[in-house]
């Protein structure tokens, strides 16, 4: 075991060369040492074993995706978009209602040149929105062609009805496809702004098979798209399902005092994509590439998310998507835990409701406590290998 710590405090220094010699800062209080170095308090990953993969789902790695179709600089032509992006992407949106025909050539065009087609379902009459004949026909339109395909079904469930007339339907709507259609994948989203009742609209996992989340960012937001609401919303699903992006917004231009933004909107594309890959469980984020402001209507403000049409907007996505984690492999499957290990005195800890929720193991020792918390020595937890990447931890399942 000593060897062990030994090689892994080895590759702390190897990897962090970088960062300055530090002093560890800890102080007694109780029965409890408090940590404050923030180099000490590391993120934990772990390897997800306990679900089977999703259809379309990589085991490592994000798919890229985009909504082209209303993007007037490219002719809402996927090909002429990824051309101008300089990288393939895995899927491609667009939108019906269920009263429509299924856009079948899109479709077709899209999977036979190995993209996966995803197509946003909404009710024909908003104010009469659960209607079970309609929902029946558009199951057959949409399995008639056995056209493989990402269906993302009623978004924007508060906008519907009640949570119990949603889940009833969504439910009924789901059997129905998977019976009707089993070429469609079901993907039940959210709006961001939404999230604080996610779990009250949520269908079960029965009728669902993806779980999205709608941003749509306006230009003049200070919200933070990585902040406590987005892990509201990781923490409470990822565990459920594969997670997406369905829809990814960020304004550079308001018809709010015709406000341009683009500086502050690039920098945002950067972060944000950025910071997907400390959120291993989102397996796909698919961009609206939509200018909203050529709609305006009276009294309404509008917001334009084209990416195309600013250079320097373009150019950010081009370095943001050109990270290879856009380029799904196979791999391990990690999952982010909401608790923090600690390094103290050369040995790792974690707390216990990281060892009881997330790794379900045994562990063998004694607990210490740590800034407040329950936690057990990491060579103690029995099952995992530990690995240390970019000042955090990997515990991946002993085979």
């Amino acid at each position: 075991m000593k060897i062990l710590v030994f090689f892994i405090i080895a590759m702390l220094f190897f990897c962090c060369g970088c960062s300055p010699a530090k002093e560890p800062v800890m102080a007694e209080k109780a029965d409890s040492v408090w940590i404050i170095d923030k180099r000490d308090i590391l993120p934990i990953f772990y390897e997800d074993t306990n679900r089977p993969l999703a259809i379309f789902e990589p085991m490592e790695g994000c798919m890229l995706g985009a909504s082209v179709t209303e993007d007037p600089w490219i002719e809402g032509d996927w090909e002429i978009f990824e051309d101008v992006s300089e990288k393939e992407h895995h899927i491609y949106e667009r939108s019906m209602t269920v009263g429509e025909d299924f856009p079948l050539m899109w479709a077709l065009e899209c999977y036979t040149k190995g993209r996966i087609p995803m197509v946003s379902l909404y009710p024909e009459n908003m104010k009469k929105p659960f209607q079970k004949k309609d929902m029946e026909k558009a199951a057959e339109k949409i399995g008639a062609f056995q056209v493989p395909i990402l269906l993302r079904l009623y978004p924007n469930p508060s906008d519907l009805g009640t949570a119990q007339e949603y889940q009833e339907f969504f439910r009924y709507a789901s059997a129905q496809l998977h019976r009707k259609a089993p070429n469609a994948v079901v993907v039940w989203s959210i709006p961001f702004r939404h999230v604080d009742i996610a779990k009250e609209y949520y269908p079960g996992d029965k009728a669902v098979d993806w779980i999205g989340l709608d941003i749509l960012q306006k230009s003049t937001s200070e919200e933070e798209l990585m902040g406590k609401r987005f892990e509201m919303w990781y923490y409470l699903f990822q565990k459920k399902k594969p997670l997406m992006i369905s829809r990814l917004g960020i304004s550079h231009y308001s018809t709010k005092d015709s406000t341009y933004t683009e500086n502050a909107a690039a920098k945002e594309i950067t972060d944000f994509y950025a910071s997907l890959q400390q959120y291993p469980a989102v397996k796909a984020v698919v961009y609206f590439d939509i200018n909203f402001t050529t709609q305006a209507q009276q009294g309404l403000i509008r917001e334009n998310y084209v990416l195309t049409e600013s250079a320097d907007i373009l150019q950010a996505y081009q370095k943001a998507i050109a990270n290879p984690w856009f380029s799904p492999r196979e791999g391990v499957r990690w999952l982010r835990s909401p608790y923090r290990g600690y390094l103290l005195e050369d040995k790792f800890y974690i707390p216990k409701g990281a060892v009881e929720n997330d790794l379900l193991a045994s562990v063998k020792g004694e607990p210490i406590y740590i800034n407040g918390e329950e936690c057990y020595f990491l060579g103690d937890v029995e099952g995992y290998r530990i690995g240390l990447r970019d000042g955090c931890l990997w515990l991946s399942a002993k085979p």
